[in-house]
């Protein structure tokens, strides 16, 4: 990650939406925290890695590392994740009707985590085509690439088409959740 958006734009965003809960006491600075948090996920180091590196205690890198995934989804992810607008519909809908594909109010497919220390009683159950383990994200984006919905993890065997009749977001938008979207669509001929 480049420093200047770390300090721009990751540290004043863990500050603002109290990541680590600033108010618990810790002698360990936020930006360490989140150094260590980030080190971990990014490197696929476990916490003797990062103690050893930091002087922090093992089970206080765990707990970090914890506290920063869950917080940060909670706190922060509906800042970059979240349902289009009304005005978003429309703009989105009126691109994709240009290109097109009238009624279009998204692109979806899933995007594959690999899963390094999957525990072996469920590796047969995560391996999927890639012939390693990892977890399956349902992702629907716009044509800039917003994110309007992120589904919770699946198994890396199931397929897209599986993932689409659980996920939540699909399924509304199959029971009318956009049913008032209106759009033009073409026949045959071009009328």
């Amino acid at each position: 990650m480049p420093y200047l958006f770390f300090v721009d734009i990751l540290l004043p965003l863990c500050k603002e939406h109290d990541v680590f809960d600033v108010r618990k006491s810790s002698r360990t600075p936020i930006e360490f925290k989140i150094m260590i948090a980030l080190r971990t996920l990014g490197r696929g180091l476990v916490a003797d890695d990062c103690s050893e590196m930091s002087e922090v205690g093992q089970s206080t890198c765990n707990a970090i590392v914890k506290t920063f995934v869950l917080q940060f989804a909670k706190k922060l992810g509906p800042l970059f994740v979240r349902k289009p607008t009304e005005q978003q519909l429309r703009n989105i809908t009126a691109l994709y009707g240009h290109l097109g594909f009238h009624g279009c109010v998204g692109s979806t497919d899933t995007t594959h985590v690999r899963w390094d220390r999957c525990p072996n009683m469920l590796r047969h159950d995560y391996i999927g085509k890639e012939n390693y383990p990892c977890l399956r994200y349902l992702l629907v984006v716009d044509h800039r690439l917003y994110i309007y919905h992120c589904s919770d993890g699946y198994a890396g065997g199931n397929n897209d088409k599986k993932i689409s009749r659980l996920d939540e977001f699909i399924q509304a938008m199959l029971e009318g959740m956009y049913s008032d979207l209106e759009y033009f669509l073409y026949d045959e001929d071009g009328t």
